[in-house]
C-alpha cells in the first residue's frame, strides 16, 4: 500500500509573518496592548451616540454657517478645479487630475457621480456641500461605534473626543475639498484596533487605501498603518499593503509637482537638517500644549522642554500600563510627529523652529497634527479612568463613577486648554467677503445652456469661475475682510485697469456695495476707456441685500481690450467696499474678470 505525499498548503509572504499563539509577535504585542478581550456589553448606546454626534454636528454647521450653506454658494475649488473637471471629455482626468499637486481621489469620485447623475449646475453646491458635511462627520463620528471598544470602553468618551475634533475644525477644513483631513482620526481608531484586537478589523476598514489618496496630511499616519499592520492580523495586513501601493502613488504625484513647482510656500534654501529641526521642535511644542494650553505664549525654550517632558511621561505610562490605549498614543504621537514633519518639509517659510505655528492656530494644514494630540490625549485619559474595570465587574457603580470622570476630566482639559475658545471661534459667522459675495445661483442657468463665456464671482471674494472665464487681477483682489467705511457713499468711481485687465480681454466687471439705505435695487453702468480711446458701455442690475452684495456688469457687444480705465456710476448713491490691497493700502473691492 502506497501513501502519496501530501503536498503542503500554499503560504504567502503574509502567512510567513502572521500572529502566532505564543509567537514572537503575538508576545510583542501583548506586552505593548495587553488584552483587548474584555466581555463586550451589549446594547444601543453606542449606535445613538454616533447618530447624536453625526447629526448634531451637520445641524450645528448648517446653523452657523448658513450665509455659505444654505445660499447655494461655491467655494473656491468646488467651482474653479472639482466641478471643472467633470466636464473633462477624459474619465482619467476626471478622476486623477491633481489640486495644488496632489490627488483628491475620494472628492473626484463624489463630483463624478453627482455630474453622471445629472445634478444639475444649480443644485451641485448643495451636493457639494452635504457631501464634506456628512463624510467628514462620518469618518470622525466613526470611532463612537461599538467596534472602537476595545480600545476605549467608555462610550460617552469616545463620543466626547469626537463632538471635540468634528468643533474645532475651520471652515475650510469642513468643506467638500478638505472633508478628507478628518479621515486621520479614524486611520489611528482602526490602526490601534487592529493592534488591540486585531480579529475584530471591520470589513469597512477597507475605506483605508482610498482616504491614502485624498491629502497629502492623511499620508502621515501610514508610518503607524504600517507598524500595525505587523503586529495585526492577515485582513489588516492586506489593507496596509494596498494602503502603501495608495500612498506611493500619491507620493509620487507629490514629488513631481514640488520638481514642476506645483507647492507653494517652500523655502528653496531650507536645508534637510533645519527642515528636520522645525519638524522636532513644532512636534516638541505642540506636545507643550497638552500641558501649557492651545493660548499660551510662553518661550520657545519652556515650550521645548515641557514637550519633551510630556513626551517622556506618555511614553512610560505606554511602556509601564500595556493596555489598548497604548496603540492610540502611539498613533496619535506618529501623527503629530510626521505631520510636522511634511509641513516643515513643504511649508517650510512658515513652519520654523519659532513655533509661530503652534499656539493660537486651527490651520487645515495642522489640524492633523491636533487630529493626533486630540487622540493622545483622550487615550491618557481612558488609559486612568478605565483602569482594570475587567476585573471588577461586580462594582458596577465605581465603573459608572470612573466613566463619568473620564468624560469630566477630558472637557475641563478641552475648556482649560483653550480649545472651547477655538471650538466657539470656529462656529463663528463668516467675515464679510467671506461669504455674501457668490454669483453662482445667477449664472448656473448659463452654466447649463453652453454660453461660451460665463464670468461668475464666488465665495470667497477675489474667486472667479463659470467657463473660459477668471480674475485679471488675482493677486491684488483676494483679501478678505471687505469693510464699508461708515457715511461714505459715492455715485460714481473711476479706477485705473491693473495690468491684467490691459494685457486680457475684459468680459465682466463686479463691485461689492452696500445700499445706501436697507435693502435695494442696486444698478449703474460701467464705461471701459481704451488706449486708443474708444469706449464700451457694461450695464449691471442687482437686488442687493442691507450687509452689502455683488453688482456686476456685463459686456452686451463683446470683450473689451487694451483696456486703461473704468468709470463706474450708480443710480443712487451707494457705499463701495474696500479691503487691502497691494502695498496695504485700502482699494475698492472691484473683480475685472475675462480672458
Amino acid at each position: 500500500m502506497t501513501t502519496e505525499a501530501q503536498t503542503p498548503p500554499r503560504r504567502s509572504v503574509l502567512d510567513a509573518v502572521a500572529l502566532k499563539p505564543g509567537g514572537r509577535l503575538e508576545r510583542i504585542r501583548r506586552r505593548l496592548v495587553g488584552s483587548a478581550d474584555v466581555p463586550q456589553r451589549r446594547g444601543l448606546t453606542a449606535y445613538v451616540l454616533f447618530i447624536a454626534v453625526l447629526v448634531g454636528y451637520v445641524l450645528q454647521q448648517l446653523a452657523s454657517q448658513a450665509s455659505i450653506f444654505a445660499n447655494g454658494s461655491m467655494w473656491a475649488e468646488m467651482a474653479t478645479n472639482y466641478y471643472q473637471r467633470t466636464l473633462d471629455t477624459s474619465w482619467f482626468d476626471q478622476l486623477f487630475a491633481t489640486d495644488a499637486g496632489y490627488i483628491p481621489l475620494p472628492q473626484r469620485i463624489i463630483a463624478l457621480v453627482l455630474s453622471r447623475i445629472g445634478v444639475s449646475t444649480e443644485v451641485i453646491p448643495y451636493a457639494y456641500t452635504m457631501a464634506g458635511l456628512v463624510l467628514g462627520g462620518l469618518l470622525v463620528a466613526a470611532i463612537c461605534l461599538p467596534h472602537f471598544r476595545p480600545l476605549i470602553g467608555n462610550d460617552f468618551l469616545r463620543a466626547a473626543a469626537a463632538a471635540a475634533i468634528l468643533l474645532i475644525a475651520d471652515f475650510e477644513t469642513r468643506t467638500f475639498i478638505n472633508f478628507t483631513y478628518f479621515a486621520i482620526v479614524f486611520t489611528i481608531a482602526v490602526g490601534a484596533l487592529a493592534i488591540a484586537s486585531p480579529r475584530r478589523v471591520p470589513a469597512w476598514a477597507w475605506v483605508l487605501p482610498l482616504l491614502m489618496i485624498s491629502k497629502p496630511a492623511v499620508i502621515t499616519v501610514l508610518p503607524f498603518v504600517l507598524f500595525a499592520a505587523i503586529l495585526s492580523g492577515r485582513r489588516f495586513r492586506l489593507i496596509a499593503l494596498v494602503s502603501s501601493v495608495a500612498a506611493l502613488v500619491q507620493l509620487a504625484t507629490l514629488w513631481r509637482s514640488l520638481q514642476s513647482a506645483s507647492l507653494y510656500q517652500d523655502n528653496p534654501d531650507s536645508s534637510l537638517f533645519t527642515k528636520g529641526l522645525s519638524a522636532l521642535t513644532n512636534f516638541l511644542g505642540w506636545l507643550a500644549t497638552i500641558v501649557l494650553g492651545q493660548n499660551g505664549n510662553a518661550p520657545v525654550a519652556v515650550q521645548l522642554v515641557v514637550g519633551a517632558v510630556v513626551l517622556a511621561l506618555v511614553v512610560l505610562i505606554v511602556i509601564v500600563d500595556r493596555r489598548p490605549t497604548s496603540a492610540l498614543v502611539i498613533g496619535g504621537l506618529s501623527a503629530v510627529l510626521f505631520g510636522c514633519a511634511l509641513n516643515a518639509t513643504t511649508y517650510s517659510l512658515v513652519f520654523t523652529s519659532d513655533l509661530s505655528m503652534v499656539t493660537g492656530v486651527t490651520d487645515r494644514r495642522v489640524f492633523g497634527v491636533i487630529e493626533g494630540l486630540m487622540v493622545v490625549v483622550v487615550a491618557l485619559v481612558a488609559t486612568l479612568s478605565e483602569r482594570r474595570w475587567h476585573v471588577i465587574p461586580a462594582r458596577e457603580g465605581v465603573r459608572r463613577w470612573m466613566a463619568a470622570a473620564g468624560v469630566v476630566v477630558f472637557l475641563a482639559w478641552f475648556v482649560l486648554a483653550g480649545w472651547a475658545h477655538v471650538a466657539r471661534a470656529a462656529s463663528a459667522p463668516h467675515l464679510f467677503g467671506s461669504s455674501g459675495v457668490s454669483e453662482w445661483q445667477r449664472d448656473a442657468g448659463l452654466l447649463d445652456a453652453g454660453v461660451e463665456v460665463v464670468c461668475t464671482p464666488i465665495d470667497p471674494f477675489g474667486w472667479v469661475a463659470g467657463r473660459d472665464c477668471g480674475n485679471l487681477d488675482f493677486a491684488n483682489s483676494r483679501e478678505v475682510p471687505l469693510v464699508f467705511v461708515p457715511g461714505r457713499t459715492a455715485d460714481e468711481i473711476t479706477l485705473e485697469a491693473p495690468v491684467g485687465a490691459t494685457a486680457g480681454q475684459v468680459e465682466s466687471l463686479a463691485i461689492v456695495v452696500r445700499p445706501g439705505s436697507g435693502d435695494g435695487t442696486v444698478s449703474g453702468t460701467v464705461t471701459l476707456v481704451s488706449a486708443d480711446g474708444s469706449e464700451i458701455e457694461m450695464v449691471g442690475q442687482a437686488d442687493v441685500p442691507a450687509e452689502g452684495g455683488i453688482l456686476q456688469f456685463d459686456a452686451p457687444r463683446g470683450p473689451a481690450t487694451d483696456v486703461v480705465e473704468a468709470r463706474i456710476s450708480f443710480d443712487a448713491p451707494v457705499s463701495v467696499a474696500e479691503h487691502a490691497g497691494a502695498g496695504g493700502q485700502m482699494v475698492p473691492a472691484v473683480l475685472w474678470m475675462g480672458r
